[in-house]
């Protein structure tokens, strides 16, 4: 099984990376999500044995890659060749993206997938990372329905490239929300 955590980075008086490194490793965690490419990060995280997804950043990052493919070529050269040493199994193309950053989503993912694939690294994954909310009917399974067309030309493009689409799932809202419904 593997178990892996997302490492935020927003927040005051926190351990070094190379210690929060040390302490995921110490309790068998096998995967991290970082939200962006940080660089003291990365680098502590080379030879670690922990399988990376790694958030592009923000919806300004996610323009700049869905602007050219030179702009995602010198982010892959910055972000992914420069931490050799490193298990990098996912990209995301921007997470929960809303409104009008969605158009840059599409885009991301191939200007990224011909980076990676140029300079061979094409076997890691680009995808994008959707709030739960994003399919409007998800039963029967047949009769699956996202709610924001965009969507539709993500999937198609994530199924041609064999990448996951990622999902933020958050269990203790739904418990939070409803807790006489939801068992523990």
């Amino acid at each position: 099984m593997v178990a892996g955590v997302c490492y935020g980075m927003v927040a005051n008086n926190l351990p070094s990376r190379s210690d929060v490194v040390q302490m995921y490793r110490s309790k068998g965690i096998t995967g991290m999500r970082l939200y962006s490419p940080d660089a003291q990060a990365l680098s502590a995280l080379r030879n670690s044995g922990i399988s990376l997804m790694i958030d592009v950043g923000g919806t300004d990052q996610l323009a700049y890659l869905a602007a050219s493919g030179s702009n995602a070529s010198a982010w892959v050269r910055t972000n992914v060749q420069a931490y050799q040493g490193l298990t990098i199994k996912y990209i995301v193309a921007g997470n929960e993206v809303l409104g009008g950053d969605t158009q840059n989503i599409v885009p991301a993912i191939r200007n990224l997938n011909a980076a990676l694939s140029a300079v061979g690294l094409g076997g890691i994954k680009v995808s994008t990372s959707v709030r739960f909310d994003v399919v409007a009917n998800s039963y029967p399974p047949s009769a699956g329905v996202f709610a924001q067309a965009y969507m539709t030309d993500v999937v198609r493009l994530l199924a041609s490239t064999g990448a996951p689409l990622l999902a933020n799932v958050y269990p203790y809202f739904a418990y939070r929300d409803n807790p006489r419904d939801i068992q523990r």
